[in-house]
């Protein structure tokens, strides 16, 4: 289960970074947030699971800095309206 859930989180968090690097997703996004603490939170686990409390700190933490992004993106989504077309360059998710 841990080789699984440290595949998992080290894929979830380098596909989100990988998409901001080539401008498919915003930083600032619900999406990229959210992908960040799910996988944060899965290599923290393992990280205590493991015993190794380095990686369950800097993962533990990448996970808080998203939750802590998460109600300002979600606030900027809902501004922004479900369904209707946001203003150019202030989409939550996708430039």
């Amino acid at each position: 289960m841990s080789a699984t859930a440290q595949l998992f989180g080290a894929v979830v968090v380098l596909f989100a970074y990988l998409m901001a690097q080539v401008g498919l997703m915003r930083t600032e996004s619900v999406t990229y947030l959210l992908l960040n603490l799910l996988g944060g939170a899965a290599l923290a686990a393992v990280g205590v699971q493991e015993g190794m409390w380095g990686f369950a700190v800097v993962d533990g933490v990448w996970a808080l800095i998203a939750a802590a992004g998460l109600p300002n993106a979600l606030a900027r989504r809902t501004a922004v309206g479900h369904g209707s077309r946001p203003p150019p360059g202030e989409c939550a998710d996708v430039p």
